[in-house]
């Protein structure tokens, strides 16, 4: 009862929860498929198969740091695939290197980065300028190097909630002095002089869920919510909550085979290209005399070139609302199209 029989090499999980819709019973599985990528480009599936995470896994701390993955059974809903990248930006060629570009290319999908030195604000004679960019041999590609942070007030610490475990965010010049600036940038909507507060975040990791723009999406939890929907989620609540990657990186109609290009994400090499696997998933749910096909749609990509591996993520779901004694299990199996 309340089971999986997953008869496929990758990883499954289970989950049974209420819909934030209609606050009906559903039974959630979620598949999650990790690749090792080959030298010459091509993939096999790998014999350490990453979990299916019911909570996000943070860098650090849960309260100052960003998220590596995210909570791959809390998505009910989705409608386009978030496409993340953990790792690190390498100068070219095994060198060091001041800056650098660094992109992601899936079919037609891409996106661009330009990685840069560790700089610092400074002021001579009341002028405020950036110090010249430190070599770099590689620098993580994560939200603690990207724009961001938090600045000090008379009123307190104030954090610029799109990003506040991030650096350079600060709207006074006496605050800036002495203050990292963020090494990941959009090639043009970099640190500008005199106006650093209006960069923009930037990176390929997935976002947490109390940040801006995630966090606008969650719905109001007010008294009126607490009289008339408790527990269930409020009415306003949209499903792009969900979405955990950045907005560019919220992909419509990828199925597989989709070719894959990363530049600047691997030392020396420069260039990591392979296609995304082609795989079907077929799923069939007992519950009471009935048996229900369901299929699965493609939630998340994860592409981890250090290692380097690929890790994708199904996720489905079935109302059993009033059903619940009668739910069995549900069998998952898998065809491989393509590898």
């Amino acid at each position: 009862m309340w089971t999986l029989q997953n008869e496929t090499d990758f990883s499954a999980a289970h989950l049974l929860s209420q819909s934030f819709r209609t606050g009906r019973t559903i039974w959630q599985v979620a598949v999650k498929g990790t690749f090792s990528i080959l030298p010459k480009g091509g993939l096999e599936i790998s014999e350490d198969q990453v979990e299916v995470f019911s909570s996000p896994e943070f860098r650090e701390r849960e309260d100052s740091s960003s998220i590596v993955y995210n909570n791959d059974l809390e998505a009910q809903y989705k409608d386009k695939t978030d496409v993340l990248i953990n790792g690190h930006a390498y100068a070219p060629d095994e060198k060091r290197a001041k800056k650098t570009p660094v992109a992601a290319i899936i079919g037609t999908w891409s996106k661009q980065l330009k990685v840069v030195g560790n700089r610092y604000w400074d002021r001579i004679m009341g002028i405020m300028y950036t110090t010249e960019p430190d070599y770099f041999e590689k620098i993580p590609i994560t939200y603690e190097y990207a724009f961001g942070g938090m600045e000090e007030c008379k009123d307190g610490l104030v954090y610029f909630l799109d990003n506040p475990v991030g650096t350079g965010y600060a709207k006074r010049k006496s605050n800036r002095v002495g203050q990292a600036l963020p090494n990941i940038e959009y090639p043009r909507h970099g640190t500008k002089k005199g106006k650093p507060y209006k960069n923009k975040v930037a990176g390929f990791g997935p976002l947490c869920g109390h940040w801006n723009p995630r966090i606008q999406y969650a719905g109001t939890y007010d008294k009126q919510w607490e009289e008339n929907r408790f527990p269930l989620y409020p009415d306003d609540f949209n499903p792009r909550f969900y979405q955990c990657a950045p907005l560019d990186q919220q992909v419509p109609g990828i199925q597989g085979g989709e070719p894959v290009q990363l530049v600047g994400l691997t030392p020396g090499m420069g260039l990591l290209e392979f296609k995304l696997p082609v795989i079907k998933l077929g799923f069939f749910t007992a519950l009471g005399k009935k048996m229900i096909q369901h299929d699965a749609s493609l939630h998340s990509i994860i592409i981890e070139p250090d290692f380097p591996r690929l890790q994708m993520v199904w996720y489905t779901s079935v109302d059993c609302h009033g059903q619940e004694q009668n739910l069995d299990s549900t069998l998952i199996e898998c065809t491989i199209k393509q590898l």
